[in-house]
């Protein structure tokens, strides 16, 4: 068999076609280099580069999505995860006050800035795949580093359906955002939350289920065109 581009393997393995050898990707987190978009995007390419990989995860920091809704973190000055400060939600009654902020704009405006940079670095070489945490996992990331959610959910379960919603209008549009930006597709990440260590299947067919599909039915499939140039972005 011919050797196949980088595109070509990814999506003829998608396809259940034959291919030319198995198409392999790697990431992870590089904790000192994740605070501004040039940065993530120089991590990024470091590590897609030195292993030749078929396609790119966007590997974004991992607190950035909490951060938009107010919870915030101590910029770490080692490899290790940016220790948490202060919550945006601190008690059951607070779920209420989530509300929907700007999928395109503070942080997010930011990472999709990141985007469009390393799209503008790798061309059309390869698939650049985005990142996107449930809004189940984020909900509960504004009450906490571990599982208070499922007891604020308990207290109050019309206060976990808002947040968890308010939670999920904004990722929706983020994502269309990120298609539209030129992202090949999303990674999806429930997190900690797809597992029975965490929830039981119960509380995550109320909590979780219901808002991965208004995620999964907003605009699937549609194809997308990169942006011709780079925006103007202060936030280098």
């Amino acid at each position: 068999m011919a050797r196949m581009t980088k595109k070509e393997r990814v999506r003829a393995a998608l396809d259940g076609r034959d291919v030319d050898r198995v198409p392999v990707s790697l990431w992870g987190h590089d904790f000192l280099r994740e605070w501004s978009p040039r940065e993530l995007v120089a991590a990024t390419l470091d590590g897609y580069r030195d292993g030749d990989w078929d396609f790119i995860k966007l590997n974004p920091r991992a607190t950035y999505f909490a951060e938009a809704w107010g919870n915030a973190y101590e910029r770490p000055t080692d490899q290790r995860q940016p220790r948490l400060n202060a919550v945006a939600v601190s008690e059951p009654a607070a779920l209420a006050g989530v509300r929907p902020v700007d999928g395109r704009g503070g942080v997010f405006a930011d990472h999709l800035y990141a985007l469009r940079l390393l799209l503008d670095e790798v061309g059309d070489e390869v698939d650049v795949i985005h990142t996107l945490f449930s809004p189940l996992s984020v909900a509960a990331q504004l009450c906490g580093p571990r599982t208070e959610f499922l007891d604020y959910a308990r207290a109050n379960p019309p206060g976990a359906h808002s947040a968890v919603a308010a939670v999920a209008s904004t990722l929706s549009d983020y994502a269309v955002a990120s298609l539209a930006a030129g992202a090949s597709g999303i990674f999806y990440a429930p997190l900690t939350w797809a597992s029975r260590d965490t929830c039981t299947e119960d509380f995550y067919r109320e909590f979780g289920r219901p808002y991965d599909l208004q995620l999964a039915e907003r605009d699937p499939g549609r194809p997308v065109q990169r942006p011709s140039r780079l925006p103007e972005q202060q936030h280098d």
